[in-house]
């Protein structure tokens, strides 16, 4: 999954999002810098959001 699809989900909410999520603000910030979701918080979503986000393993 990629970052806007977390963002799109969420309806542009991050605050929301990461609360729905269990997440800290600086952990966003993280994902942007190194440019997707680690894999691991991948499949956190995917369960949180009942798989209506996949989790994909990124590839450099």
């Amino acid at each position: 999954m990629t970052i806007n699809e977390v963002h799109n989900h969420f309806k542009g909410n991050w605050a929301e999002a990461m609360r729905k999520l269990y997440l800290c603000r600086s952990t966003y910030n993280y994902w942007n810098k190194i440019g997707h979701i680690p894999f691991s918080t991948q499949q956190r979503i995917e369960i949180a959001t009942k798989k209506k986000l996949k989790a994909v393993k990124h590839v450099d």
